[in-house]
């Protein structure tokens, strides 16, 4: 039998690809990557951002490296959530449990107004 994985490891795997797109996008060159496998790929990754343009004039560096961090916009943390409360109903009262309880940390810190 095939164990299913859960929602919040799901969400987690999106938003740490979204974390690894805004990196390329906004044309940061993996340095902190110390993953071999992970680094080989972001340097391909960055490569391939550079050379677009030769195949097609349309995909200049810029505007690939925009595309990568739009999408990874779209994978924060927030937004995953808000698209899957559409589906899973219980993942909205997940979520204002989590906020009302970093309301109550950041109030008893003095730091939340």
């Amino acid at each position: 039998m095939v164990e299913m994985i859960s929602i919040d490891k799901r969400l987690k795997a999106f938003e740490i690809l979204g974390r690894f797109l805004l990196e390329i996008g906004s044309g940061n060159m993996c340095l902190a990557i110390t993953d071999e496998i992970i680094l080989n790929f972001c340097n391909k990754l960055n490569k391939l951002c550079s050379e677009l343009k030769h195949y097609n004039g349309w995909y200049d560096e810029v505007n690939v490296r925009q595309m990568l961090f739009s999408l990874g916009e779209s994978l924060k943390k927030e937004k995953l959530l808000k698209w899957v409360e559409k589906y899973d109903p219980s993942i909205s009262e997940l979520k204002d449990e989590k906020i009302q309880f970093l309301r109550w940390s950041f109030n008893s810190s003095g730091l939340y107004n």
